[in-house]
This record gives C-alpha cells, sequence and structure tokens, in this order.
C-alpha cells in the first residue's frame, strides 16, 4: 500500500514547549495495529530511517529535545528540510543545527528546504553536508536500504515536468531494482493549512506515482499530518502514496485550517520525530514525541510491489539508438532486440515500449517516437524482466501544436500557422472549433482594441492564449471607451506572456473618481491563470471581481499604471477583492503605479477580502509616480472584512527618500480574521509595516529595514497575535516603534506590546549584499533575481542551478528595461552567474509628466530566460 508524510510545527516562544499540554493519545484507523503487531509485521527487523523537518534555532532548544530523541533511535536519519532558521549560512548551520542535530551527522541523509535555499546556491547546506547532501546545486540523489529504495528530492529548485530533476527521477526509478519506494523532501503537496494543494511538486507526485511508491515525507509546515493512499489529484487509492507532514523537529508550530480529503491524522503543537522501519516488503511508522508529551501516531503497511526492471542473468536488451533528437511533431524509430549471455541475438518474445514523460514524447508499440513538446525524456524497451533506455530530446518545431491569431488575421481563415484567425474570432472560440486543452498562438504585434474572452476550457484542459515564443504581442486598449483591454469571461482559461498597454498620452484629471484611462486585465470568471504577462501604463493593470475563485497571477511585471488627480495618484498594479478565494498572486514584480503596486482593498457591500495569498513578489517605488502620493507597496486590508491572507517571502524597497507607508496590513478600525507575515523583505518607507486589527497573527522571520520609523502596532489587544524571529534593522535606541498611539524604543515597544520576544534590532544598514533567486513556475528556464546591494558591487553572482541546464543560452534583463538590451547573456556552464548590477532610469509613463525615481545601484530585479 502506498504511503506517504510530512512534518512541519512553529512555536513562537522558548517557554511554550513547557506549557503544551499533554493531550492527544496513539490515533487508530483500520491499518494500525499496537508496537507488538508491527513488529511481527516487519519480522522484527528491517532498516530505521528516522527523522523530522523544521529543526533548529539558535534562539531556541526544542532542537535539543528531537535530538536527544535520536540518541536512543539507531538506524538513517532524514531531515525534511529547513534545517536551519533563520538563514542556511553555513555559520547557522554549523552553530544552531550542528549543536543538537550535528552530533548524528555522520549517519544523516539530508533534504534542503528554502530557508537553505534562502543563500545564494544554498552553499551553507551543502558546505555543511559536503557529498550526503547530494550533487552541489542540485540536491537531488537516492540510495537503498533493504528492499527499499529511497529516493532524495529538492523542492527549491525546478521540479516541473521535463526539468532536470523530475527527468533524473524517472530514470532513477527505471532503474531500481528494489520492489519499495519512499521518497523525502520539503515541500508538501497536499496539506490542511496554507497552500493546501501545491501545484509545482505534482510532477514528483505523478513519477512516484507511476512507479508504485509507497511513502512520501515532507516538512515545511510544522506539524504533524498523516494522510491515506492517494493519488496525485488527491483522489484516494489504495495503491496510491501515503503522505507524512512532519515538521516538528523544533522550530515552531503553524495552525489547522481548512482538513483536506484523506487527512486521518492531524496533531499541532507536539515535537518528536518519525520512525520509518523499513521492512522486507512491509513497513511501519510511529510518532515519537519528546518528552514530557505523550501524541503518538503508529501504524504498519506493505508495498505495492512494483515490478522489478531487474535483466535477466541469461539476457539483456538492446536499444538504439542510445539517445535522438527530433522537433516537435516529428517522429524516430527505436530497435530492440533481446540478446543472450553470449550477446546472441534470440528471436520471439515480447517487447514493451514505454515512454517516461509523454508530455515530452510518446511512443508506439513499435518503437516509434513522437516528439510532443520542447524537453527531455526517456524510452524505455522491457522484454522479459530486462531493460534498456534512450535519451529523447525534443527541439522547437517550425511551427507549435495549436491555433494562430495575428494582427492581419481573418475571422474567414482556419487558423493555422498559414492562414491565422483575427484575436476577437479566438477569443471567442472561432465558432465552437477552439476545445478545452488548445492552446492558442498569438503572433507578435499591436492588437488595438478592447477585447472579450469568453471561450472555456475545463478542469485540467485549460485555453491557453499564449504570445508566440520570441515575439512581442501587445493589446493596447486605447479605444476612447471606458472598456478595458481585455475582459476574461470564461473559465479555465490561460493568459500567457502577453503585453497589455494603454498607448493614451492623457493622463490628469478634474475630478478624483473620474478618468478615462481604460484598465488592462479584468478577470470574471473562475479558474483562471495570468501567467508572465506585462502590463503598462494603463489604469488598475489588473482587477479581479470577487465572486470567482481560483484565480492565480504568476510572474508578471507591472509598471507605470493609473493617473494623477488633484488629491493623489490613482490606479494600481493589482486591485484584488476574494469572497472566498484562492486569489494566488506570486513572483510578480509592480513598480512605478501612480498608486498601490498591490491594492487588497474593497468598499463595505462591494467583495470581501478573504483568501489572498500573496508570496514572492517584489513591489517597489509604487506610488511615487505621483506628486501628493499615499500609496504603499503593498495594502491589505479595506472596509468589508479579511480573513485567511498570507504574505509570504515577498519583497520590497522604496529609494531612500520616496515613498510613504511601505506595507499596510489592515485598514482603518474595520476588525479583520487571521493574517500570515512569514519570510518577507520590507526595506524603506515610514513605517515600514502598519498593521492592525486582525483576530488571529502569525508574524515571523521577515525582515523590516528602515531609515526613521519601522512597525507601527495599531492594535491594542494582543490576543491571538505571533510574532517571533523578525529583524528590525534599525537603531533599537531610536524611538522608531509605535504601539497605540505612543512612539517606543525597541525594548520598551516589545514590552509595552507583550509581544515579539524574539525578534532583534540592528543598528545601520545591512552590510552584505542580498541576492534572491526565485524560479518560475510555469516557464522552464525562467527566474526572477532580486538584488539588495547594500554592498554597492559592481555585480552579483545568482545561482541558476535548477533553472538552466549546462549549454543553454540565456540573457539577463532589468525588468526597468525589460524590453531593452540585456544586461547579461551567454552560455550556461553550470553554478552561478555573474549580473552586472548598474543605475538604471525609470521607463517614462506614456503622457506622464514625472518620472519615478532611481533604484542607482542599490536595488533591482532581474529575468533571467533562456534565448
Amino acid at each position: 500500500m502506498a504511503r506517504s508524510f510530512a512534518v512541519s510545527g512553529r512555536l513562537h516562544v522558548l517557554a511554550a514547549l513547557a506549557l503544551l499540554t499533554a493531550a492527544g493519545t496513539a490515533c487508530s484507523d483500520d491499518e494500525i495495529t499496537s508496537p507488538d503487531a508491527a513488529a511481527a509485521l516487519t519480522g522484527g527487523a528491517g532498516h530505521v530511517l528516522v527523522g523530522a523537518g523544521n529543526i533548529a534555532r539558535c534562539d531556541m532548544s526544542i532542537d535539543e529535545a528531537t535530538a536527544r530523541l535520536l540518541d536512543a533511535i539507531p538506524g538513517t536519519v532524514f531531515t525534511a528540510g529547513d534545517n536551519t532558521y533563520d538563514s542556511g549560512t553555513l555559520t547557522d548551520i554549523s552553530t544552531c543545527f550542528g549543536a543538537s542535530w550535528g552530533r548524528h551527522k555522520s549517519r544523516i541523509r539530508p533534504s534542503a528546504g528554502d530557508r537553505e535555499f534562502s543563500v545564494s546556491g544554498a552553499s551553507g547546506y551543502f558546505g555543511y553536508f559536503g557529498a550526503a547532501a547530494g550533487p552541489t546545486g542540485k540536491g537531488y540523489y537516492s540510495y537503498d536500504l533493504g528492499d527499499w529504495h529511497v529516493v532524495v528530492l529538492n523542492s527549491s529548485i525546478a521540479t516541473s515536468a521535463g526539468s532536470a530533476q523530475e527527468q533524473w527521477l524517472r530514470a532513477d526509478l527505471a532503474a531500481s531494482t528494489k520492489p519499495c519506494t519512499i521518497a523525502y523532501w520539503h515541500y508538501p503537496r497536499f496539506s490542511s493549512f496554507s497552500t493546501h494543494t501545491r501545484a509545482s511538486v505534482k510532477p514528483l507526485w505523478d513519477a512516484l506515482y507511476a512507479a508504485g511508491a509507497e511513502i512520501v515525507v515532507n516538512g515545511h509546515y510544522r506539524f504533524y499530518e498523516r494522510y491515506a493512499p492517494q493519488s496525485p489529484t488527491g483522489q484516494a487509492d489504495p495503491k496510491g502514496i501515503r503522505q507524512f507532514i512532519v515538521g516538528t523537529g523544533g522550530t515552531g508550530q503553524n495552525p489547522f485550517d481548512t482538513v483536506m480529503p484523506n487527512s486521518e491524522v492531524r496533531k499541532t503543537g507536539i515535537f518528536g520525530v518519525l520512525k520509518l522501519t523499513l521492512g522486507s516488503g512491509t513497513y511501519a511508522w510511529e510518532f515519537v514525541p519528546v518528552a514530557g508529551q505523550t501524541f503518538t501516531d503508529q501504524g504498519t503497511g506493505t508495498c505495492n510491489g512494483a515490478a522489478s526492471t531487474t535483466s535477466n542473468a541469461s539476457s539483456s536488451v538492446a536499444l538504439t539508438p542510445s539517445s535522438i533528437a527530433l522537433a516537435v511533431g516529428t517522429t524516430a524509430q527505436l530497435t530492440a532486440v533481446t540478446k543472450d549471455a553470449s550477446g546472441n541475438v534470440v528471436q520471439g518474445g515480447t517487447m514493451g515500449f514505454k515512454s517516461l514523460n509523454t508530455s515530452v514524447a510518446t511512443v508506439s508499440a513499435s518503437g516509434v517516437v513522437t516528439g510532443i513538446a520542447i524537453g527531455v525524456t526517456y524510452v524505455v524497451a522491457t522484454s522479459g524482466g530486462a531493460s534498456d533506455t534512450t535519451t529523447v530530446t525534443v527541439t522547437p518545431s517550425a511551427t507549435r501544436a495549436g491555433y494562430y491569431v495575428s494582427p492581419s488575421g481573418s475571422s474567414a481563415n482556419d487558423g493555422s500557422y498559414s492562414r491565422p484567425w483575427n484575436l476577437t474570432t479566438a477569443l471567442a472560440g472561432a465558432g465552437g472549433r477552439v476545445q478545452p486543452g488548445d492552446t492558442v498562438w498569438v503572433r507578435g504585434g499591436t492588437y488595438k482594441g478592447n477585447f472579450r474572452s469568453t471561450v472555456a476550457g475545463r478542469s485540467g484542459a485549460s485555453v491557453v492564449i499564449r504570445a508566440y515564443p520570441g515575439e512581442r504581442a501587445i493589446l493596447d486598449g486605447n479605444t476612447g471607451t471606458t472598456s478595458s483591454a481585455i475582459t476574461v469571461s470564461g473559465p479555465y482559461t490561460v493568459l500567457w506572456g502577453l503585453e497589455v498597454v494603454n498607448s493614451s498620452t492623457t493622463r490628469s484629471f478634474s475630478t478624483t473618481s473620474s478618468h478615462s484611462r481604460q484598465n488592462g486585465v479584468v478577470n470574471y470568471a473562475s479558474n483562471t491563470k495570468y501567467v508572465n504577462l506585462v502590463v503598462h501604463d494603463a489604469g488598475v493593470a489588473f482587477y479581479t471581481e470577487p465572486m470567482y475563485t481560483n484565480v492565480e497571477i504568476v510572474g508578471g511585471i507591472f509598471y507605470n499604471n493609473g493617473w494623477q488627480s488633484p488629491t493623489r495618484g490613482h490606479g494600481h498594479a493589482l486591485y484584488l477583492k476574494s469572497n472566498t478565494g484562492p486569489v494566488i498572486v506570486r513572483d510578480n514584480v509592480m513598480f512605478n503605479q501612480y498608486g498601490y503596486g498591490v491594492h487588497v482593498y474593497s468598499n463595505a457591500g462591494s467583495g470581501m477580502l478573504n483568501n489572498i495569498q500573496l508570496e514572492g513578489n517584489v513591489a517597489f517605488n509604487n506610488g511615487t509616480l505621483s506628486s501628493n502620493s499615499t500609496s504603499p507597496n503593498i495594502l491589505i486590508g479595506g472596509e468589508a472584512t479579511a480573513t485567511a491572507n498570507v504574505l509570504r517571502n515577498n519583497f520590497t524597497y522604496f529609494t531612500p527618500g520616496t515613498g510613504t507607508t511601505n506595507v499596510r496590513v489592515g485598514y482603518s478600525t474595520v476588525r479583520n480574521g487571521s493574517v500570515q507575515l512569514n519570510g518577507n523583505y520590507f526595506v524603506g518607507g515610514a513605517p515600514v509595516l502598519d498593521f492592525g486589527y486582525w483576530s488571529s497573527t502569525s508574524v515571523s522571520g521577515n525582515t523590516f529595514v528602515g531609515p526613521s520609523r519601522v512597525v507601527h502596532l495599531n492594535d491594542a489587544s494582543t490576543s491571538g497575535k505571533s510574532w517571533s524571529g523578525n529583524l528590525h534593522q534599525r537603531d533599537p535606541l531610536t524611538t522608531s516603534w509605535r504601539y497605540g498611539g505612543q512612539t517606543y524604543t525597541f525594548a520598551a515597544w516589545k514590552t509595552a506590546t507583550r509581544l515579539a520576544a524574539t525578534d532583534q534590532a540592528a543598528s545601520g544598514l545591512p552590510a552584505a549584499t542580498r541576492v534572491f533567486v526565485r524560479q518560475n513556475p510555469y516557464e522552464t528556464g525562467r527566474a526572477m533575481v532580486v538584488v539588495y546591494n547594500w554592498g554597492q558591487l559592481g555585480a552579483v553572482s545568482a545561482n541558476l542551478s535548477g533553472i538552466l541546464n549546462v549549454g543553454d543560452r540565456y540573457v539577463v534583463r532589468s525588468v526597468q528595461n525589460f524590453h531593452g538590451a540585456p544586461v547579461a547573456s551567454g552560455t550556461y556552464g553550470g553554478g552561478s552567474v555573474s549580473i552586472p548590477v548598474n543605475p538604471q532610469t525609470a521607463p517614462a509613463a506614456i503622457g506622464g509628466t514625472t518620472r519615478a525615481p532611481s533604484t542607482g545601484r542599490s536595488f533591482d530585479v532581474f529575468i533571467v530566460t533562456r534565448g
């Protein structure tokens, strides 16, 4: 039976461990047995694999309590990522992790989390663990324990279908001779908190599920959760994978919110390790709590018994050629024969062919390979238990599968490459010819109009409207009407790579609410995605109506949007509302608006602000185009209540001497529900963070860098508030912190609020340049590089391992000159690339009279693409 595990937990003060109650008893379901029965099932022996994730903090000692559990449990030790908080520097890992779990280093087989990759290339992680962590920059590897094949993966680099890691995984599983398989890494596919279903790791689940794997163990969320066997899409399946989340190593705790289907056991506020006894075709699990806690969870299972691909001693398979390259839409013939021990061809028998990634290439029963999409996969030929493998590389074709539109296209055409439609025809579905799963390629040029997309896909088969690679497809909404450049009202659609603009030169208006500048993109549908858009010089760049669910905005670049009125600047990059959510906003860059960067706001009665999740976005110098700006880079809160909102790993910046409040979380005195601020890096503004009026908060691991005022905490109530591990980069003796309308020094502020016991303050600006690399979740070979150049370096190093393949051509562009000349280009040789950091002139706003301030050499954001 397939199994899977994950680990997580969060505790905000050191003393909380002693205050945790002893609630919780052994959980049970129809497979759980007593420890004696478990021993009997595994034959009383087996290989022990024990560990957890989210482990060490230098300002806490719970990791020592979990390390003492390891002292008494022999076997191989795993880690499920985030080995050390708050950073993955070699110093932090050596002094924090090394002081507790480090005494078991010789038997640890680790995996990396996002904290390790907060340092460029996770250099501290690979430096500490050495060869045990797998190849430097990759961090994925495998080993065997008896009948079990153990796979260690890395969720902080590319995991998409066709990525180097995913293809390695499929080849590794195909080569395994073991009947049972377990895998562990950091980010869970499923969880009853926060990102409930994480799309980025589904390709890993797809490969493991196809290979008959039994168990997946994860960390990231700081609690214990066990799932029933399920498929990669979350369907209950007796032959599926059982997932465990075990983020219980010692760093804290997270709550649960929406309980996921197939979640069998959940417990937060506990710390301990997961002990797996891997027997001959069987396994047993036991959660072992730290001293003073009583919760445990025990059970047993058997392997799925996936067939071995071991070659017969008396025969082998020879598959030729050993590698092939073919274009999309073309075919190639493979030849496979069975040979005896002497190398002679054996006639007869059955030969089977299998592609390990059918989205890249398929193979027929006779060995004919067909290229489907650009990428690399493997074809395996099998006969009588013997097998051989061919590497298949699929390259671009002259044309791509799908329909085509062009500025000169016609509704009378057939939508082919040579006879394209116009855009209006395609967005209406071309009379039913555009079906779920189809792609419409938008050729380069300018499309002027107010477009409405009504074409619809279905679950698992969206319609994709995408700019043709290498061509600049521009939608210009300047028509003299009040309609947006494009309104999407068909569900299950994707807009990808388009540029949206308003070319009107009119920017100023006589009233605060009346304007004629058309908006960019408006969402009136559920289950939509907006990928790698560039939207500039519109009114509001992107707006979503609150009643629509499952909306995702990823990888976009938004700038110079809005207009000037006598009272203030108006118009935002993202104007978001949501009654139920989710609205997922990640890895976008928003800068130089007249109004806000992110405007999560609603007037009373016009929609809610629920389940809006911001992760990995950059917002800088928003509001600075206005001559009288009052707009922060990010606002979450309005006259309607907000709840279940998340700001995680976002970045902000104001050029010194500019800007107002940087980030505002909470609006007026409206009492909101829950919000999380975790791992953000906020720089500039006064204050850096204005926060208040939430019933439940989790604020941890953030960095606040401020030239004057740092944090304003407006809510007098501290009930339900959790603050821990934040860094305030400001002289702690200045009165730069506010609470309840009064200013304080840092120490006095902590005393007054009764929060932030583990927060720290440091004088002056940071000394070391920080470089953050975030991989684009949908486009292979694309990444965002965020640079806080505190050291004023002329160039910085960015580790692009897992994003580019050795030999790839690449280009690097500043978002402030995205369509201009690249700042760097070359052929990727592995590891880090050098990116020059030179002052950029902010892009001029069409019809504007002011230009946003320069970020100089101190800050910039770069986009890396293959090319």
